[in-house]
C-alpha cells in the first residue's frame, strides 16, 4: 500500500501542475477536474481501476484519491464494467456464473434461470426469447437481436445466412455489436474449431486463448468490457450491454439480462414475456404468429450492410417489405410438404434422428420433452432437404445425422446448466430481485428510445 500512496502523491503533483497551465489557458475551474490522459477529466470520475489492490483511484475536487472496495484486507478482486468483485462465486451480468479467483475470471457453464434464451440452429430453425419455434431461411444478414429498431443500433447480434443443400439457408458468419465503437466478427475463417476462435476485432485480428477463464478482448492492445472464452468446440461471449453468445458450427444461442425487456428487438422478439408479438417488424407492424416466419416481418430486420445485390432494395431496412429471391422459405416449405406426403420416407426419416437425439446423455441427463421435440423436428426437416437437393443423400445423411448428436449435446449441456443464483452467497448483486419480472408490453420495442443505465454495476 505505501507504493500505491507514493504514486497517488506522485499522480496528485503532477496532476496539480497540469491542472494550472490548464487554468492558465482557460480558467480556475479546470483546478476541480483531474487531467489525466492529456484530458481534464471532471470530479468523480473514475482514473484507474487497480483490481489486485480492489481499488480505484477516483477524481475528488481536483485530487486523485484511493478508494477501497471490499474491505482493506481483501485483494485479488476481478473487475468487469468499472465494477470491482471480490473473490468469490458471482452470476455476472446477471446470466452468467463465473468464479473471481486471482483477479480472473472463471466461467462455470452455469447460466442464471432469468436470463431469456434465443436459439438459432440447423438450416436455421428459431426459438425466440418468449419461445416461439418458428423457421425462416433467408440468404441475407439480419438481426437477431438489437437495441429498438434503428438500423444502425448502438448494439446488437447480426448474422449472415447462406444456402445449403441448395435450398434452405445455413448460418454463415455472426457479428456482436457490443457498442458503436466495439464490433466483433465471428467465425470469418470458419466455423469449426479452431477456426472459430479466430475474431475480428474492430478488423483486426484476435485468437480467444485456451485455458479454463475468460478473457478481456483487447482492441490494438486495450482491453474492452467483453469477455470471450472456449466452451468445448464453441465459443461463448459476454457483452457490456447485457447481451451473452455462444457460437457453435451449426447453433447461435443468445441471453439477454431482465433488465432488457422490450429494449430488445428483431427475429428473435422481444424478452418481454409476450409471445403473442414475437413476429414484430422494423416498423413496429405485428404480425400473426405461424411455423414460417412472414416474409415482410423477417425482411425488415436486414441490415444495412449486406453482401449480396439481391438483400437490397425492395427489402431495404426500416420498411415491412420484402424482395422476392431473399429468401427460400416458400421453396423449402414445399419441399417438406413432398416429403411429409410420402408417409413412410418421412416416419424413416425421423426415426433416424429421434435415435441420434436419443443416444445423447449429458451430465446425466437427456433432452428434456419439448428440446427433444424441437430437436427430432428439426433434424427431420433437415434430413428432408437433404434428400431432396444432394447427389449423394445417403452419404450426407450419414453425416449430418453425427452432426446432429453434436449439437444435442451442445444443446443438453446447456440444459443441464440452467441455475438459479444464491442472494446469500452474494451470486446476485447484478440481478433484480428474483419477484420482480421484467416489464410486458402489448408492442414490442415499445420503448426503444429509452436509455439503459448501467444496470450490472452494484458499486456506482
Amino acid at each position: 500500500m505505501k507504493m500505491i500512496a507514493s504514486a497517488i502523491i506522485f499522480l496528485n503533483f503532477l496532476m496539480v501542475a497540469t491542472a494550472l497551465r490548464f487554468a492558465d489557458q482557460q480558467d480556475c475551474t479546470a483546478l476541480s477536474s483531474c487531467p489525466h490522459k492529456e484530458k481534464l477529466q471532471p470530479s468523480g470520475t473514475v482514473l484507474e481501476i487497480l483490481p489486485e489492490k480492489c481499488l480505484k483511484i477516483i477524481c475528488v475536487n481536483g485530487s486523485a484519491t484511493p478508494r477501497l472496495y471490499h474491505g482493506e484486507k481483501t485483494c485479488g478482486c476481478c473487475e468487469f464494467r468499472g465494477a470491482l468483485y471480490p473473490p468469490g462465486k458471482v452470476f455476472l451480468a446477471g446470466c452468467v456464473k463465473m468464479a473471481c479467483e486471482d483477479g480472473r475470471w472463471k466461467p462455470s457453464g452455469e447460466i442464471e434461470k432469468r436470463c431469456k434464451q434465443c436459439e438459432v440452429f440447423n438450416d436455421p430453425h428459431f426459438f425466440s426469447y418468449d419461445r416461439h419455434r418458428f423457421d425462416y431461411h433467408g440468404d441475407c444478414k439480419y438481426a437477431l437481436t438489437q437495441k429498438g429498431t434503428s438500423v444502425t443500433p448502438d448494439y446488437g447480434v447480426f448474422a449472415q445466412f447462406q444456402r445449403c443443400y441448395g435450398l434452405p439457408s445455413c448460418i454463415h458468419t455472426t457479428t456482436f455489436k457490443d457498442n458503436p465503437k466495439l464490433v466483433i466478427e465471428l467465425a470469418q475463417s470458419g466455423l469449426a474449431p479452431p477456426n472459430i476462435f479466430k475474431i475480428l476485432v474492430n478488423g483486426q485480428d484476435y485468437v480467444v486463448p485456451e485455458g479454463s477463464y475468460a478473457y478481456r478482448i483487447t482492441d490494438g492492445g486495450k482491453p474492452q468490457d467483453v469477455l470471450a472464452w472456449r466452451q468445448g468446440d464453441c465459443l461463448r461471449m459476454l457483452g457490456s450491454q447485457g447481451l451473452f453468445i455462444q457460437v457453435c458450427k451449426h447453433r447461435i444461442d443468445l441471453w439477454s439480462h431482465p433488465y432488457l425487456g422490450t429494449n430488445l428487438c428483431g427475429l428473435c422478439g422481444s424478452p418481454d414475456n409476450l409471445a403473442s408479438n414475437d413476429f414484430t417488424a422494423r416498423n413496429n407492424q405485428e404480425y400473426t404468429l405461424q411455423f414460417m416466419a412472414p416474409e415482410d416481418f423477417a425482411s425488415s430486420w436486414k441490415t444495412v450492410d449486406q453482401a449480396s445485390p439481391a438483400c437490397t432494395g425492395g427489402g431495404r431496412p426500416g420498411t415491412g417489405g420484402g424482395r422476392p429471391g431473399t429468401s427460400s422459405t416458400t421453396e423449402a416449405e414445399k419441399r417438406l410438404r413432398t416429403c411429409q406426403k410420402d408417409r413412410r420416407s418421412w416416419r424413416n426419416l425421423s426415426v433416424q434422428c429421434d435415435e441420434a437425439v436419443n443416444s445423447i446423455e449429458v451430465n446425466g441427463q437427456k433432452a428434456g420433452k419439448e428440446l427433444n421435440g424441437s430437436l427430432v423436428e428439426a433434424c427431420a426437416f433437415d434430413l428432408c432437404m437433404i434428400t431432396k437437393g444432394s447427389q449423394n443423400p445417403k452419404e450426407e445423411i450419414k453425416t449430418w445425422l453425427g452432426e446432429v448428436q453434436k449439437m444435442t449435446k451442445e444443446r443438453v449441456f446447456i440444459q443441464t446448466m440452467v441455475a438459479v443464483c444464491d442472494p446469500e452467497a452474494g451470486e446476485c448483486v447484478d440481478l433484480p430481485p428474483s419477484t420482480t419480472e421484467p416489464p410486458t408490453s402489448t408492442t414490442a420495442c415499445a420503448s426503444f428510445d429509452c436509455e439503459i443505465d448501467i444496470i450490472f454495476n452494484p458499486f456506482t
